[in-house]
């Protein structure tokens, strides 16, 4: 039977620095005769039995194993955030930091410019309220990347970091943001045609004059956008043009056109900078008369995509999307689905999972399964028909409790899952 001891790494500063150690209870330390130092993540730390009198800062469970005649801690990990200060969201570092903190895993947030090749790297750990402080971590073994921007992940900090890890031989999951008009070129070349609307890449008078001609309603998204930001949604009815944007922060606009060069200008004022597609709009099924979408959460685990939850956002009164931040809000997909298909709501939702499944596959496989999760967001028409909407490389928080903490410890057992095969 493999033996273990529970212990602690603990920092505390000496004559103006910050310093950390393992410390294991006399008791423990006498049992398992262990060394004076012991490596963590290939970085010799001197191990403690007693605690002196030390100016300690923060303390950490771990757990130690004996294998192979030595003793070793449980792989250390980080989470890769917005650079100097870490930028990212906060509240989720803490969530993942104290799941891991349960299981005696130690995890840290790790700026993009802290990245380094030397042994003992500088992350950011939670000390209390709202209160972060930076401490020497030795390397980790794997990485969760949650850069929490394109602008950031494309910025040549975030390049090099990546770099090093690299030539660390350090895994890292998650590499970039996607952009929509490759999802669809991905998909289309991997067979998946059949749930995608009709898209076509550009943002021009010819093109969304054709497909408003051909069905009538449109979007116009940004490929690079985010929860909703810059999209646009067009109806062509009884000679007229309505068109209704979100513009940034959750600001919307709405306006009628009469002539195709009205509504051109207004396309051209109302848009962000980047590309666009021009897509389709699909008759969606509703939450109380108002479209949802089903947003379905996928993670991998030993190579497998699973699917850890499936979420539902319903339209706002007024919005063009369901994302929640911009007036949206969230049903139960039992009870979408039981209403939409009283007769066969399990047959939908099996649709909704596979085709969630497949499509994750098929994208992870453009990224060469350099990806470990990502939440794919999904339509369903009155017939019952499954369409692709987009996938999200960096989830946002899913506000359900059992699929966020579903979420949390996935992401701690993929990390887990990258180590052992680093």
């Amino acid at each position: 039977m493999e033996k273990t001891l529970k212990g602690e790494l603990i920092w505390y500063r000496r004559q103006g620095r910050i310093e950390f150690a393992l410390y294991v209870p006399l008791r423990e330390a006498l049992e398992g005769v262990l060394p004076e130092i012991v490596s963590i993540s290939g970085t010799p730390v001197p191990l403690l039995s007693q605690l002196q009198k030390v100016h300690e800062i923060y303390r950490h469970p771990i757990t130690l194993h004996k294998h192979v005649g030595r003793w070793v801690v449980d792989p250390i990990f980080a989470v890769l955030a917005g650079n100097t200060t870490f930028s990212g969201s906060r509240s989720d570092f803490r969530d993942l930091i104290s799941m891991a903190a349960q299981q005696n895993l130690f995890l840290y947030v790790l700026p993009v410019d802290h990245v380094n090749s030397q042994e003992i790297w500088q992350g950011f750990v939670r000390i209390g309220y709202k209160k972060w402080i930076s401490i020497p971590c030795p390397r980790p073994q794997a990485v969760y990347n949650r850069i929490p921007n394109r602008v950031l992940e494309r910025s040549a900090q975030s390049r090099r970091a990546k770099a090093l890890l690299a030539s660390q031989g350090i895994p890292m999951f998650n590499p970039e943001y996607f952009n929509k008009a490759s999802l669809y070129k991905i998909l289309r070349n991997r067979g998946l045609q059949e749930y995608l609307p009709v898209t076509v890449e550009g943002l021009f008078p010819g093109i969304v004059e054709r497909l408003l001609q051909r069905f009538g309603t449109v979007y116009l998204k940004p490929v690079d956008g985010s929860i909703g930001q810059g999209i646009m949604h067009i109806e062509h009815t009884s000679g007229e043009f309505r068109l209704r944007a979100l513009v940034k922060h959750g600001v919307s606009y709405d306006c009628t056109c009469a002539t195709w060069s009205e509504l051109w200008r207004a396309i051209q004022s109302h848009r962000l900078k980047g590309s666009y597609v021009v897509q389709q709009a699909i008759d969606r099924i509703t939450w109380h008369e108002r479209p949802c979408d089903f947003r379905i959460l996928t993670q991998k685990d030993k190579r497998n995509w699973n699917i850890v939850g499936i979420g539902v956002r319903v339209a706002g009164p007024t919005s063009i999307t369901t994302h929640v931040p911009n007036g949206g809000s969230i049903a139960s997909g039992v009870e979408t689905l039981k209403r939409a298909f009283p007769e066969n709501p399990d047959s939908v939702k099996m649709s909704l999972e596979q085709t969630a499944i497949r499509c994750a596959g098929a994208i992870d496989e453009h990224f060469q399964s350099q990806l470990g999760e990502m939440s794919v967001d999904l339509g369903v028409d009155p017939s019952g028909r499954v369409w692709f909407f987009e996938a999200n490389a960096k989830p946002m928080k899913f506000d359900e409790p059992v699929i966020r903490q579903r979420s949390l410890q996935g992401v701690l057992n993929y990390l887990q899952e990258l180590a052992r095969e680093s």
